[in-house]
C-alpha cells in the first residue's frame, strides 16, 4: 500500500506533418507562410528582423537563420513536412546554358566548373530548364542542333553557391534542416517572372539591405542574366553615419524621416565653386549613386548589344524601397527605364510559384551537405537521407536491375531457340581456364553474356579460380618489371639532363674566362658574346611550372620609346597557356617571370627587362586554359657592362688598400699645402 507501481512514462507518438513551410531569408531578416492541405486556409506570414544593423555579410545571413530556427521549433515544426527556403545570398552566381563552356550533362564538370568561377574549393549548382525549343524550330541555327533525331538543345538556368556555406546554413537550422526540401537563390524567383512574357525582354531589380540583384531575362531567346551590385538601402545610410560620425540607427531614422535625395544632383560638376556649396549627403551620396545607377545602364546595354536579347521596355522593382523617404522616386528619375513596383512580397510570389520548376542548390551537390553528429546526409530527390542508407538502397536498385536484366535475357533466349543448347546443358572437355575464358568473353544468339548457371558446375568454377589468381599474378609480374624498367629509362634521363646542363654551366664559365683575358683580339670579342639559345632554352623549362607549357616563341623587331627617342628593339615573344587554379592564373604567370628575372646568370644576361603581355581564357579547349604572352627585350651591351662590374668588383684587396692609401695621401698634401 505504502509502495506503488511505477507506472511506464507515456510514450511519444511520431507524427509526420503534413504542412509546407515556406521561407524568405533576406539581409534584413526572414518571412515565412505556412500551408496545410488538412486546413483550406493559408496561415498569417510570419516575420523577424534583424536585430544588430551593423552587422553584415554571412554573419548576419547566419543570425537571422538561428532566429527562424528558434521560431520554427517544437510543435511548430511537427506540423511541417517540407521547408522550402528562398535565399538572399550575393555570393550566389548565375549563368545560362549558352554562356556555360563545359558539357551541362556531367554533374562533375559542372561542380568543378562551379568552384573554379567562385574561386572555392567546392561548389554546388541547381539548374531548371528555360525556353523550350521543340523538334522542328527553325529559329536557330543547324550548328546548335545537338541530336540526330533534330531535336534542339534545351536553354537551361544554372545557379552556383559555395558548398561549405550552404553547410554552414544548413547546421544553423537544427531539426528544421532535415525537412528542407529546396534552397531557391531570389534570382530565379526574378527570372521566373520572364516566362509570363515570352518573347519578350524583361528585367527585375531587388534592393535589399546591402545589396541589389538585377534579373534580366529573354525566354523567347533562352537568355538570362543576374548580376549583383554591392548597392543596398543601408548602403546610403552607412555611409552617411560614418561621414556624420553618428550611428547607423540614428541615420537610418532621419532617412525615414527626412528626404535627403530630392537635392542630390547626379550630373557632372561644371564649376569648381560647387565644392564649397555642397553639402556632406551631396559629397557623401551623388558618386555612390552616380556609379549605381552607371552599373544598371551599362548592365542593360550589354543585356541588348552583346547578348542580342533585347531591350526590356520597363523594370519591376522589389524591396523595401519606401524605407528610405525619396528614394523610391530617385529610381524613377534617373533608371532611364519605366518602373512598376509590385504590391506582392518576394515571399507570397515565391509561395503562388511554388508548382513550377525551379532551381534547388541542393540537387547538383556531389557530396555530403548536412552532419548530424557522425552520420551524414545525402540530399535526393525525396529530401536528406542517410548517406549510409542511400548507398545500400541504390546498390540494391542495380543489383535488382541487373538481376531483372539476366532473367529476361535467359528467358527471351529459352523461348526463341525452344530448348536449351547442348553447349549449355553438356560440360566441355578440358574445362579449365579455355572453358572460363568462352563463358566470359563468348555471347548468345541476342548478343547477352552467357550467365554462370548455364554451362558451368560448382566445381569448375573453384578450378577456374585458380587460373585466374595465376592470370593475376602473372599481369602484375608484368606491371612490376615494366615500371622496373621505366625507372631504368628515367634515371637514364635524369642522367642525360643533369649532363647537358653541367655542360651549359661549364661553357658559361668558358666564355667569362676569354672574355676577361686580355690576350683575347678585339675582333673575336663580339663572337664570344653571342647569345647560346641553348642555355636560353634550358633556362625558360627550368623556371617552368608544372601546370604550364609554351606553345609558341619567336624573335621580332619592335619601335618602342626609350625616353624621348623611339628606337627598334629586338623582342623574344613566350606565348603558353597555364591551367586556371585557386591561387589564381595571374600569381602563376607572376612567379614565372619573377623566376626568369631572378636568372640573372642565364637568362637575364643578354635581356634587359620583361613585359607581361596579357592572358586571356581560352573557352574552346575542355580544360580551360589560360592562354598569356611574355616579352624579354634584348640588350646586346647588357652582357659586356656586366662583365666589366664583375671586373671591376673582383680586383685584388691590395690593390684597393693601395687605391685608398693614395686617395688619403693626397688629401693630406692638398690641406698640408693650403688648397693648392
Amino acid at each position: 500500500m505504502f509502495f506503488r507501481k511505477k507506472q511506464p512514462p507515456p510514450q511519444k507518438v511520431e507524427t509526420e506533418g503534413s504542412g509546407r513551410l515556406f521561407i524568405h531569408f533576406s539581409e534584413d531578416g526572414w518571412s515565412a507562410l505556412q500551408d496545410d492541405p488538412a486546413q483550406p486556409d493559408l496561415k498569417p506570414e510570419e516575420s523577424g528582423e534583424a536585430v544588430n544593423i551593423n552587422e553584415t555579410g554571412a554573419a548576419r545571413m547566419e543570425t537571422i537563420i538561428k532566429m527562424a530556427a528558434r521560431n520554427f521549433s517544437g510543435r511548430k515544426l511537427d506540423a511541417i513536412k517540407s521547408v522550402h527556403i528562398l535565399l538572399d545570398d550575393p555570393i550566389v552566381q548565375f549563368a545560362d546554358a549558352k554562356s556555360l563552356p563545359v558539357n551541362i550533362h556531367n554533374p562533375s564538370a559542372l561542380c568543378e566548373f562551379g568552384a573554379r568561377y567562385l574561386n572555392v574549393p567546392a561548389a554546388c549548382y541547381g539548374n531548371r530548364n528555360f525556353g523550350i525549343f521543340a523538334r522542328g524550330d527553325d529559329s536557330r541555327p543547324p550548328q546548335e542542333t545537338d541530336f540526330i533525331s533534330g531535336e534542339r538543345k534545351q536553354d537551361g538556368i544554372y545557379a552556383f553557391m559555395d558548398a561549405r556555406q550552404i553547410r554552414v546554413y544548413l547546421s544553423l537550422m537544427d531539426d528544421m534542416a532535415l525537412k528542407v526540401a529546396a534552397v531557391t537563390p531570389v534570382g530565379d524567383l526574378l527570372l521566373r517572372r520572364s516566362e509570363a512574357r515570352p518573347n519578350a525582354a524583361y528585367a527585375a531589380l531587388y534592393i535589399a539591405a546591402d545589396a541589389c540583384y538585377l534579373a534580366l531575362a529573354n525566354s523567347g531567346v533562352g537568355s538570362a542574366l543576374v548580376r549583383t551590385i554591392p548597392v543596398g538601402l543601408m548602403t546610403p545610410v552607412k555611409k552617411t553615419a560614418e561621414a556624420n560620425s553618428v550611428t547607423t540607427a540614428e541615420a537610418l531614422a532621419e532617412f525615414h524621416e527626412r528626404d535627403y535625395f530630392s537635392d542630390i544632383r547626379l550630373g557632372d560638376k561644371t564649376a569648381a565653386a560647387d565644392l564649397l556649396t555642397e553639402n556632406i549627403y551631396q559629397r557623401t551620396l551623388a558618386p555612390l549613386l552616380k556609379n549605381y545607377f552607371t552599373t544598371i545602364a551599362e548592365t542593360l546595354d550589354f543585356f541588348e548589344t552583346q547578348r542580342i536579347s533585347g531591350r526590356p521596355s520597363g523594370i519591376e522593382i522589389f524591396g523595401d524601397v519606401e524605407r528610405l523617404k525619396g528614394f523610391k522616386e530617385l529610381l524613377v528619375r534617373n533608371l532611364g527605364i519605366p518602373a512598376t513596383f509590385p504590391a506582392e512580397s518576394l515571399i507570397s510570389l515565391f509561395y503562388k510559384s511554388a508548382q513550377s520548376p525551379s532551381v534547388n542548390l541542393l540537387s547538383g551537390a556531389t557530396e555530403s551537405l548536412l552532419t548530424i553528429g557522425k552520420k551524414k546526409y545525402t540530399f535526393s530527390r525525396e529530401g536528406f537521407v542517410s548517406s549510409a542508407d542511400l548507398a545500400r538502397e541504390t546498390l540494391s536498385v542495380e543489383n535488382a536491375r541487373l538481376s531483372k536484366q539476366k532473367e529476361q535475357s535467359r528467358v527471351s533466349r529459352l523461348r526463341k531457340t525452344g530448348k536449351r543448347p547442348s553447349g549449355e546443358t553438356k560440360k566441355k572437355a578440358g574445362g579449365g581456364l579455355s572453358l572460363s575464358f568462352n563463358r566470359l568473353f563468348s555471347r548468345n544468339k541476342q548478343g547477352e553474356p552467357v550467365s554462370d548457371d548455364d554451362d558451368l558446375s560448382g566445381e569448375s568454377r573453384d578450378n577456374d579460380r585458380q587460373y585466374f589468381m595465376l592470370f593475376g599474378i602473372v599481369v602484375v609480374g608484368l606491371f612490376y618489371l615494366s615500371w622496373m624498367q621505366f625507372d631504368a629509362v628515367d634515371a637514364d634521363y635524369q642522367g642525360k639532363i643533369s649532363a647537358l646542363q653541367n655542360e651549359v654551366a661549364k661553357g658559361h664559365n668558358l666564355r667569362k674566362e676569354l672574355n676577361r683575358s686580355s690576350r683575347l683580339p678585339a675582333n673575336l670579342a663580339p663572337e664570344f658574346n653571342k647569345v647560346l639559345w641553348s642555355e636560353k632554352f634550358l633556362a625558360i623549362a627550368s623556371d617552368m611550372n608544372e601546370a604550364m607549357w609554351l606553345t609558341d616563341v619567336y624573335l621580332s623587331d619592335e619601335s618602342r620609346e626609350i625616353g624621348s627617342e623611339a628606337v627598334v628593339s629586338k623582342k623574344l615573344t613566350l606565348e603558353g597557356a597555364v591551367l586556371p587554379s585557386f591561387d589564381g592564373h595571374i600569381l602563376k604567370i607572376g612567379d614565372y617571370i619573377d623566376r626568369l628575372i631572378k636568372d640573372e646568370e642565364f637568362f637575364m644576361s643578354d635581356f634587359r627587362e620583361i613585359t607581361f603581355e596579357g592572358a586571356e581564357l581560352d573557352a574552346a579547349e575542355e580544360d580551360h586554359v589560360v592562354r598569356f604572352a611574355i616579352a624579354a627585350w634584348y640588350d646586346k651591351n647588357k652582357r659586356v657592362h656586366a662583365l666589366e662590374k664583375e671586373i671591376e668588383a673582383g680586383s685584388s684587396p691590395l690593390e684597393n688598400m693601395q687605391s685608398k692609401v693614395d686617395k688619403h695621401n693626397k688629401l693630406l698634401d692638398k690641406s698640408v699645402g693650403g688648397g693648392n
